[in-house]
């Protein structure tokens, strides 16, 4: 903050933003590839996708992990009678659950009651929609194999960033 304090032509609202938006990022840089954080969220993600896409295509899943060098990286297998999809770390949410949080967390001059009622609300719809895309993508592999790489990279991205966007923006509109 001592850094900050020599810009006087910020406000207080303002050097608060950016200590707040410094310290999301150096929070990112510590733990964003943690594996413990990332297998959970990894874990968690197949299992609920799992019982989705079992209640979606009437059809049992399977879910199982493998493990992959030192780091422990884990990949889940969410499986039915037609498709299997591999849920790794960049599927699993992680990185859109701590972009959302970090974004409602560094304004300043905002109780942390309403910070964490938003947080936890916004991170349990990304988490819902995460759940419906991993699960709607083993249906689509298993319809139409074709379209798979163009739902996969396209259109559920655009859609995951719009229910943030939004998200964002609800919070920012009650705010004032």
């Amino acid at each position: 903050m001592a850094l900050l304090n020599n810009l006087p032509q910020l406000s207080r609202e303002q050097k608060l933003f950016l200590r707040n938006a410094i310290i999301a990022i150096f929070g990112w840089i510590f733990i964003a590839d943690h594996y413990e954080v990332q297998n959970f969220f990894t874990r968690i993600l197949a299992s609920a996708s799992g019982r989705v896409s079992a209640f979606i295509s009437g059809e049992p899943s399977k879910i199982y992990g493998e493990h992959y060098g030192a780091t422990n990286y884990v990949c889940y297998n969410v499986k039915d009678s037609v498709g299997r999809i591999f849920i790794g770390w960049p599927c699993n949410g992680w990185d859109i659950f701590y972009l959302y949080v970090a974004f409602i967390l560094i304004f300043p001059d905002i109780p942390w009651k309403r910070k964490a009622l938003y947080s936890i609300i916004g991170v349990i719809i990304l988490f819902g929609t995460n759940v419906l895309r991993v699960s709607l993508l083993l249906q689509i592999i298993t319809w139409d194999p074709k379209s798979f790489e163009f739902f996969h990279k396209t259109v559920f991205q655009i859609v995951v960033y719009l229910i943030m966007f939004a998200l964002w923006l609800i919070y920012l509109k009650r705010r004032a």
